[in-house]
């Protein structure tokens, strides 16, 4: 299948860049676009339709504090904060990851799961 709003290039071309430097355009993956499914997030507030982003390289499960907000779902408080880095090594400018919100996430009609998300502002 051929995404026309992807940007691809061919092997031989990328074998012909020589660069002494990593750049981030050259370490963005430019040759496969993000895949976002519908899923629907459940909370004892209530049912609202979302949609996920798969497999985006990030080493966890987040969710965004203003739709926490929005949607009112409860919260945890980690009980050792979690202080994210940036793939360069440095930290992440938007600070520290102090809760979670743990919900029901369901797929399609077939496929519930309780998930542990943590929260940011990203």
């Amino acid at each position: 299948m051929f995404l026309p709003s992807c940007t691809t290039r061919t092997l031989a071309a990328l074998q012909a860049e020589k660069a002494t430097n990593v750049t981030v355009d050259m370490a963005r993956n430019n040759r496969s676009c993000s895949i976002q499914i519908p899923v629907r997030i459940v909370s004892e507030e209530g049912k609202t339709d979302a949609e996920a982003l798969l497999d985006s390289g990030a080493e966890g499960i987040y969710i965004n504090a203003n739709y926490v907000k929005k949607h009112q779902f409860p919260l945890q408080e980690l009980g050792t904060p979690i202080y994210p880095r940036n793939v360069d090594g440095t930290p992440n400018k938007n600070g520290v990851i102090r809760h979670t919100a743990i919900l029901r996430m369901e797929m399609g009609d077939n496929h519930r799961e309780r998930i542990m998300f943590l929260v940011t502002d990203t």
